[in-house]
């Protein structure tokens, strides 16, 4: 098991500090024999810090905060969302593009759901257009890795580019990469329930180890130690395949039948695991991650429907998906409804991270250079589609008990 991230939240005026935080819980890991790939910050939504909220402020504020993450030794910082439920306001987005080209670091999202069950039907175009603008430059799209929309996240989520912080306070948590877990305990596992055992004492065991040695270290630098984010998130060796794991349990291809069975299994095995939980805390199938998933999307054996139902019971929602070049604007926004939608009835954090390849139609395969990718074949998407972006706030989720909050649709 690797830690894919020490993740640090901090204001934008407290990088230097979070550098110090995140260096020093990485190495407390590192003496005690696990693998810390990166450290992370970040500081709070963009209307919180910026100055200014013009696309020129934006930018030139994106790149302070580069140069600031870079001095302070952070890897990679997420800059927070540029739109939430309270501002869901989208002047800034047509500068995102930009904002990504010109800098190293800088990670983004913006929500396109609220945390009590709204749609924000009027940003999805405006979203879309930012996916489609950012795959341009370089017109590789690639730079969509850094970023994705979100629907029902709070703050504190470890892993990019979901990531954002309180509106104060320092804190951290740690995003895990557990893949390898699920397929130690599926291959071994008798039953789906003697897997979800052995996956939830695993679980058990590091964070037995791991809360402590952080929140030591918390306590050392005034800050709060948040918890763990025990998704099974992989890595493109195929003994860190998530779906290894799930077929291993199910004895068929994902796609087959038993496979939601088994996603659910292992989502509820995470969750109920004797642990401080923070974010997903579900399964993950990001395509572009999973050597197995890659495989499986090339045969043509798993499409977007079949993924959406999947993250109907387990993780982050559509991670990593490389799309057409030609994709249409509607029909990213349609896509991006529904897992809105989707988050808001099944009240669940999803997101939803595409990758649109200019020059690259559906069934041909991705050419990324890029070590934590697989390539695999660019999915199709409906150009039909059409999002209701007419509704400004479209209501799906849950009835509420208590009407009064029935329009309560802030992200923040």
């Amino acid at each position: 098991m690797r830690i894919r991230s020490v993740t640090v939240f901090a204001t934008a005026h407290e990088l230097a500090k979070a550098g110090t935080l995140a260096r020093a819980a990485a190495a407390r890991l590192r003496d005690s024999g696990y693998t810390v790939q990166t450290v992370r910050g970040a500081v709070p939504p963009v209307p919180r810090w910026l100055s200014d909220r013009t696309p020129r402020a934006f930018l030139e504020q994106a790149r302070e905060l580069d140069q600031k993450a870079s001095d302070a030794g952070l890897e990679y910082l997420s800059i927070g969302p540029l739109v939430t439920g309270r501002n869901p306001e989208c002047d800034l987005l047509p500068a995102l593009p930009d904002a990504l080209a010109m800098t190293q670091r800088i990670f983004a999202n913006a929500f396109i759901g609220g945390r009590q069950g709204g749609v924000l039907g009027t940003v999805l175009s405006q979203v879309a257009e930012a996916i489609l603008g950012i795959s341009r430059q370089p017109a590789s799209g690639f730079n969509n890795v850094r970023f994705a929309a979100l629907a029902n996240c709070g703050a504190g989520i470890p892993f990019f580019p979901a990531a954002y912080a309180p509106a104060d306070g320092l804190s951290f948590a740690l995003a895990m990469e557990a893949a390898d877990m699920a397929v130690e305990a599926c291959g071994s596992a008798q039953s789906y329930g003697d897997a979800a055992a052995r996956l939830s004492k695993l679980i058990q065991y590091h964070a037995g180890r791991i809360e402590p040695l952080m929140d030591a270290v918390g306590r050392e630098n005034g800050a709060q130690f948040l918890g763990c984010d025990w998704s099974l998130a992989p890595h493109p060796d195929e003994g860190c395949s998530t779906v290894a794991a799930i077929e291993s349990l199910t004895g068929a291809p994902l796609g087959s039948e038993g496979t939601l069975t088994a996603v659910a299994t292992l989502t509820r095995a995470i969750q109920s695991a004797p642990a401080r939980h923070v974010g997903f805390s579900g399964v993950f199938l990001p395509v572009l991650e999973d050597s197995v998933l890659a495989k499986r999307v090339a045969e043509g054996r798993i499409s977007l429907q079949d993924l959406m139902l999947y993250s109907a019971v387990c993780g982050t929602g559509l991670d990593t998906i490389p799309l057409p070049g030609d994709v249409s604007n509607e029909a990213i926004a349609a896509l991006l409804g529904d897992v809105a939608a989707l988050a808001a009835s099944a009240g669940k954090p999803l997101t939803v991270r595409v990758m649109p390849v200019p020059g690259l139609s559906a069934g041909e395969k991705t050419r990324f250079d890029f070590p934590y990718f697989v390539n695999t074949s660019v999915m199709r998407l409906d150009t039909t589609a059409r999002a209701p972006v007419k509704d400004e706030r479209l209501s799906v989720g849950r009835v509420p008990s208590d009407p009064k909050r029935a329009n309560d649709a802030d992200a923040t």
